[in-house]
């Protein structure tokens, strides 16, 4: 490797650079490098997004879940109010099957 420094002048502002030569063997190594970060960047990349869909589809998954529970939980409050609402039926009904049979009782005798 050989540098050297050149100095330009643009509007009163001085630049300086660096100039490399760089042998073949150097530059291919670099290129490998330089492919070897590409790579790891899109792969991470390809990481990311597939752990995104897969944290998408645990969500859904967990909601779809919880859905589920909720709607169970519906249903079987339904089926209480129903099982309440037959048991005051036949309690009332029975009550008045009893009040009404006493009052038979006593016509009859």
């Amino acid at each position: 490797m050989d540098g050297r420094q050149h100095k330009t002048h643009h509007g009163g502002c001085v630049h300086v650079s660096l100039e490399l030569f760089l042998s073949d063997e150097v530059i291919e190594q670099l290129h490998d490098f330089e492919e070897e970060c590409l790579d790891a960047y899109f792969h991470e990349g390809e990481r990311k997004q597939l752990c995104s869909v897969e944290e998408r589809i645990r969500l859904t998954t967990e909601r779809s879940v919880i859905t589920d529970h909720i709607q169970s939980i519906q249903l079987n409050d339904m089926w209480l109010s129903y099982f309440s609402f037959s048991f005051t039926f036949i309690i009332t009904s029975s009550f008045l099957l009893h009040n009404s049979v006493s009052h038979l009782t006593l016509y009859v005798n």
